[in-house]
């Protein structure tokens, strides 16, 4: 069985107990490998933890930069991201984002610490610069604007589901 993950830029390959790893020399070499990514960012203090998926993990450090009103990672400014790791499938990731949600706060740090001691902001590395420009946000808000219109006329799109909620 073959199994990919991310840190960054590095790629481990584990077939069995057998390690390989590999650096890659360019961002989208690794994206264009690896499709979902489980990722955990912090605030500029490093005293919050974040965790998530996603299908584009430039785009969506993005969208946190931008934030939404009433989020967890914009009222705690949760922007930097400190660690995350890719796999092909997209449920490989989903699990992953919940089996390190459901563990403790050292946990996460331990899972930081090997693959990025210093806690170091990969924001720029993965995006390109940090913070994104206002041409990179408008992209995001552009898209946004994009899915709330065509979302208003899908009735089994997830936001319609929340409106009618209350």
């Amino acid at each position: 069985m073959l199994h990919q993950a991310v840190c960054a830029f590095r790629i481990i390959s584990c077939d069995g107990d057998q390690q390989i790893e590999t650096f890659v020399g360019s961002k989208s070499q690794t994206m264009s490998t690896l499709c979902f990514s489980t990722y955990i960012q912090t605030n500029k203090h490093k005293t919050v933890l974040y965790t998530g998926v996603t299908n584009d993990l430039a785009t969506r450090l993005i969208e946190h930069w931008i934030g939404k009103e009433g989020c967890f990672t914009t009222r705690y400014r949760v922007h930097f991201l400190i660690w995350s790791e890719s796999t092909r499938y997209v449920l490989n990731a989903i699990a992953r984002e919940k089996e390190i949600k459901k563990t403790s706060r050292y946990t996460k740090e331990l899972l930081i610490n090997q693959s990025n001691p210093e806690w170091e902001f990969w924001n720029k590395a993965i995006v390109g610069n940090w913070p994104p420009t206002i041409e990179q946000m408008e992209v995001v808000k552009a898209r946004w604007r994009k899915e709330d219109a065509e979302n208003i006329h899908d009735p089994l799109s997830f936001r319609m589901q929340v409106k009618s909620w209350g």
